[in-house]
């Protein structure tokens, strides 16, 4: 127990240290952008961007405006914003059925699941789903969620099935698991704690890369339903120059990646108790 705190205090430290040099190299490659968020206001005078400039710290040197930005995150500042189970039936119709939709679902991308989903909910099912899954204005119902969930879920879940499949597949056929149900265990006991439990540990490994590839894939889902979301909110934060809003969400980005990476390192020795930090 106590090196596994230990393991946990030392991956907590490089999180922070990898945020913080993510979080700087973003801030630095942002301030070699031509122009800022003020020089989009063009009727502004000179001396009230001159001004504006001045009351955000924009006209200093760029290692002053590091260091104020470093002396604000330590508080917590981010800064204001500037623009306002198929292998146990093998070969059966519920593995062809399961195999053929996580093949279809991870094969299809999720922008196009999300153009057929507006399409479905938002056209040709309004009427009998009473507009329920889209209405104007604002956002905010929990039965919006369905359906950008599902556009954004489906190919990772796809991917996830396929790969606990293949590895139930290898694991039921190994010499512990006849073992278990040789000694006339009941079904449950050998499926969930002798089989399962060892058929996740690849599936828990990719866990991290996936929740990568579901925050950046948020960034499209938001746009195509116009969720105002954190991915869309970067987007117009990025177009607008808006520094603060960019180099946070870049921080918060890190810091989940970070944390996802060692929830999973975490889980190892729940799943397989010969793992030892």
């Amino acid at each position: 127990m106590r090196g596994t705190l230990l393991y946990i205090g030392q991956r907590l430290i490089l999180i922070a240290i990898t945020t913080v040099l993510v979080s700087s190299i973003v801030f630095l490659l942002l301030h070699q952008i031509p122009g800022n968020a003020f020089l989009n206001e063009t009727r502004q005078s000179p001396q009230t961007l001159a001004a504006e400039l001045h009351h955000y710290g924009l006209d200093l040197p760029l290692q002053q405006q590091y260091l104020n930005w470093v002396h604000g995150v330590v508080g917590g500042d981010l800064g204001e914003s500037l623009v306002n189970v198929a292998a146990l039936r093998q070969n059966t119709w519920v593995d062809y059925l399961a195999s053929s939709t996580a093949v279809v679902g991870y094969s299809i991308p999720s922008f196009v699941i999300a153009i057929f989903g507006l399409l479905l909910f938002g056209h040709y099912l309004y009427q009998w789903t009473d507009g329920a899954f889209f209405y104007s204005p604002g956002w905010g119902k929990a039965e919006q969620i369905p359906v950008p969930a599902l556009a954004l879920g489906l190919p990772y879940a796809s991917y996830v099935a396929r790969l606990t499949r293949a590895s139930m597949l290898e694991t039921i056929r190994t010499d512990y698991v006849r073992t278990a149900w040789a000694k006339g265990l009941k079904a449950r006991i050998v499926v969930f704690r002798h089989a399962l439990r060892n058929a996740l540990i690849p599936v828990v490994t990719i866990l991290g890369p996936l929740v990568t590839g579901i925050i950046t894939g948020s960034v499209v889902i938001e746009n195509i339903f116009g969720i105002p979301g954190l991915g869309k909110e970067f987007i117009t934060s990025i177009l607008a120059r808006d520094y603060n809003i960019v180099i946070g969400v870049f921080t918060f980005y890190a810091a989940l990646v970070g944390l996802a990476n060692l929830t999973v390192d975490v889980i190892y020795p729940v799943l397989d108790p010969r793992i030892r930090y």
